[in-house]
């Protein structure tokens, strides 16, 4: 016992002193100094912490390293002085160390002898260096990733001792603003790893916003009210309406890293996460607003007309129409499995456009599904033979490869039309482009949302002006709608470079033609070509 005690006593540093108390015959001993020990060692621990200087402009990030100081700072042999180096690590990693300098002499022990710290923010290698100051020292460069002001230098600041070198700080670089991200009692906040665990057996709706895109906050409010306009109601069950910062979750900052949304782009949309898809592929939808105008105020208005204006009697509220048809649209499978012949039929049954592939791969035929929902249903067939090829021979053999369209606005000869690009491995941006294009009708009426439709297409557009108010010139109508159901017939083949999409427009007052670039209007009928589909866009 008096050894032990003995050995307890020489542990313990300077001026402390080993307390000791006796309960009971055995002389059970209580050793007090172990908490003593950990106090000392944390002190040390706290006092080898390295010595940072930073500074920052809009795109950088200056880092003056310099060698630990205290009693606790190990010391060095006469020739030789304590001397750090630095390293980055991309994405966010700055790795210190310290040695004697002259010598391969080693100090207290290796974990006092480097510290890995994490940065506050992700940095890009180009640009980013270490420079030497003097015998000791060292000067870290950082290029930021995301072009803005940090508002501190470490993601956990206990791990060194920090301090502001004011003769390198940006004295001008504005504080940036930062807005409320979205709250409610039914917007659940998400880091990273309860996202991945709440989208695992829940759709989730997600607004993943930076605190500084202050042009997100009118379509964020909005998010809000829709979510329990539209969450409260049938079908939305498995719904869960939730919101993250990501400035402080790096890991969901860079699964999305590749839209730069800290660009703050108007569009502000929300993300999201199905269970049976993939975490880093979460669909896209926006928040669309309706605005009312109060027409009185609008005109005693006196600053109406003004650039950067917002009219006072203009007010903003969702399109919760819009809202619920784009999560609805998410619900279904992006691709089903078809296994048998009476799978095949339901499925086609299910849907006006149906989109079915054989051999082809799964993981590229869903993501070409992803981007075409609303558009057509995606099946992938097990059995290799339940497509046929086409008469007399399609090209292809029973068993290749093969995707067909079934259009519900197809014509009798294009029932079942084969696509004839790339299928293994599957050409995705040309089948997207020929679903698109071969799911329209050869010709249909012009209507308003006629436009956002046609354009996603991206293809010139055949306009027929007809006014079949005119009963003295209806022969002359019906003949004219003849030739051009013909002609968009003839331009409907598979021959992308060929392809025209046909438009019906019935007025009455050919002063609408003005629009597309016609000054003189030509009488009823009248053909026309444009890229643009609507009044005022016409060309």
């Amino acid at each position: 016992m008096v050894d032990t005690l003995s050995t307890c006593q020489q542990t313990l540093p300077p001026g402390r002193q080993l307390v000791t108390t006796r309960r009971g015959k055995k002389g059970v001993l209580v050793f007090v100094y172990l908490a003593l020990v950990l106090v000392a060692n944390g002190k040390v621990a706290r006092d080898l912490r390295p010595q940072l200087r930073w500074a920052q402009t809009n795109t950088s990030i200056f880092i003056t390293v310099e060698t630990p100081r205290g009693p606790s700072a190990p010391s060095c042999d006469p020739d030789s002085a304590l001397q750090v180096e630095a390293t980055l690590e991309v994405p966010d990693r700055l790795i210190i160390t310290a040695n004697c300098s002259r010598t391969s002499q080693s100090l207290a022990g290796p974990d006092k002898l480097r510290w890995e710290m994490a940065l506050r923010e992700d940095f890009i290698a180009d640009g980013s260096r270490t420079e030497r100051t003097g015998s000791t020292g060292v000067v870290v460069v950082i290029k930021k990733l995301i072009v803005h002001r940090w508002d501190r230098l470490l993601w956990d600041e206990a791990e060194a001792s920090i301090s502001k070198d004011w003769k390198r700080e940006d004295r001008d670089l504005p504080d940036a603003d930062e807005v409320e991200l979205p709250k409610a009692h039914n917007i659940l906040r998400v880091s990273f790893e309860g996202l991945r665990k709440t989208a695992s057996n829940q759709i989730v709706v997600a607004a993943l916003r930076y605190t500084w895109c202050t042009v997100c906050e009118e379509k964020d409010k909005a998010f809000v009210k829709a979510t329990k306009v539209v969450g409260s109601k049938a079908g939305f069950e498995s719904f869960v309406f939730a919101v993250a910062d990501l400035r402080e979750d790096k890991r969901l900052a860079r699964m999305v890293a590749a839209e730069k949304m800290h660009e703050c782009h108007k569009r502000c949309p929300l993300h999201v996460f199905k269970p049976d898809e993939p975490l880093d592929e979460p669909y896209k939808v926006e928040m669309q607003l309706l605005y009312e105008m109060d027409e009185y105020s609008m005109m005693t208005d006196p600053m109406a007309g003004a650039p950067g204006h917002t009219p006072k009697g203009q007010t903003a509220k969702p399109n919760f129409e819009r809202f619920e048809r784009d999560l609805k649209r998410l619900v279904p499978p992006a691709l089903t499995h078809l296994r048998d012949a009476d799978g095949l039929v339901q499925f086609v049954k299910s849907s006006d456009n149906v989109v079915l592939g054989s051999g082809v791969d799964a993981t590229q035929f869903r993501r070409t599904a992803r981007g075409l929902r609303g558009v057509a249903a995606f099946g992938l067939l097990d059995d290799l033979g339940l497509l046929p090829p086409q008469p007399p021979s399609g090209g292809r053999d029973v068993g290749e490869p093969v995707v067909e369209l079934r259009a519900a606005e197809a014509t009798q000869a294009r029932a079942h039309l084969r696509f004839e690009g790339e299928v293994k491995p599957l050409a995705s941006e040309e089948l997207d482009h020929f679903v698109r294009v071969h799911v329209q009708p050869l010709a249909q009426n012009y209507s308003w949302d006629l436009k956002d439709k046609l354009e996603v297409i991206g293809l010139p557009v055949a306009v027929l002006w007809v006014n079949r108010s005119d009963m003295n010139n209806t022969n002359t109508t019906m003949r004219a709608l003849e030739a051009f159901n013909l002609l968009c017939d003839r331009r409907r083949g598979t021959n992308v470079s060929r392809n025209v999409l046909c438009c019906i427009q019935d007025e009455s007052y050919s002063y609408y033609q003005r629009e597309y670039g016609s000054h003189e209007p030509y009488p009823y009928p009248f053909l026309g070509l444009t890229k643009k589909l609507g009044f005022g866009d016409g060309d």
